[in-house]
């Protein structure tokens, strides 16, 4: 695609990696990481040559190239708002994948036995703020060499998953929650408040909502202690009788799209079937 691999076109994955090893080693007392540790070190490595002032950058000449094969390279890997051709300027810092890699290094942290990597976590968890338009009481979808890349989307709901309490001030997680029923829809919340999807022309991370999400953002907002948030996000179950990739939702109603089956829906079906036996 655009002559380049799409191989290596999502600086998130690599965080993922980590935080799916730390939670399973928590959960089972597996000894996983332990062989995997060369691995989980070269992941750490990879994050590590993101970080400028102690912010996840994305930027494609850290690959030797001028350009990526996708538009955007974290999951909402379509099209990015307000930008020609739906491609940021870079270097860029996308929010979710700042939150993400932080929270992976926590994990490694743990996982490596490494207090230095808690250390540029906190530090990173310090830049937030870089983040947040205190004005809009919103944060920024991302940062790029243009400047700030504003608007509602779910990826603050979604960030909760990733984030501690002692992360956010009560401002900011008041803005978070204030925003969320621009998302809000009767199967979840939508990536991208209906008003930012009409600044993109590809509609598969604009008029959607996705189940998978849903479940991340149901765990985020039950830490949170977010009972509406909570009960949006859990909507979603009253429609999966099949396993969809995402639902759209526009001016033609609500369907289900994409694969099916999904295996990111399966596992939020699961999560949820869990949560009304608990």
């Amino acid at each position: 695609m655009n002559g380049r691999s799409t191989l290596y076109n999502a600086c998130d994955t690599t965080a993922l990696f980590i935080i799916g090893h730390e939670h399973y080693a928590r959960l089972s007392g597996s000894k996983l990481a332990r062989d995997q540790r060369p691995h989980i070190e070269a992941a750490v490595g990879y994050i590590s040559t993101h970080l400028f002032d102690d912010i996840f950058v994305e930027d494609p000449r850290l690959s030797g190239a001028d350009h990526f094969a996708l538009k955007v390279t974290y999951w909402k890997d379509s099209e990015i708002a307000q930008r020609e051709g739906g491609v940021p300027e870079y270097p860029v810092a996308y929010f979710l994948s700042h939150v993400m890699n932080m929270a992976a290094l926590r994990s490694a942290s743990i996982l490596l036995d490494d207090n230095s990597l808690e250390g540029i976590a906190e530090r990173m968890a310090g830049q937030l703020h870089r983040f947040y338009n205190p004005l809009h009481r919103k944060y920024n979808i991302a940062i790029d060499a243009r400047g700030t890349i504003e608007g509602t989307s779910s990826d603050p709901l979604h960030a909760l998953f990733y984030l501690r309490q002692d992360d956010l001030s009560p401002e900011e997680l008041a803005a978070i929650v204030s925003t969320a029923p621009e998302l809000e829809t009767p199967v979840g919340y939508l990536t991208l408040s209906q008003r930012m999807r009409r600044q993109v022309r590809d509609q598969y991370h604009a008029s959607t909502v996705w189940p998978f999400e849903q479940a991340i953002i149901n765990i985020g907002a039950r830490k949170f202690g977010l009972p509406t948030i909570e009960e949006v996000s859990r909507r979603v179950t009253e429609h999966l009788s099949m396993d969809p990739e995402i639902f759209i939702v526009d001016e033609k109603g609500i369907r289900p799209s994409g694969c099916d089956p999904q295996l990111w829906t399966i596992a939020a079906k699961k999560y949820f079937a869990r949560d009304r036996e608990e």
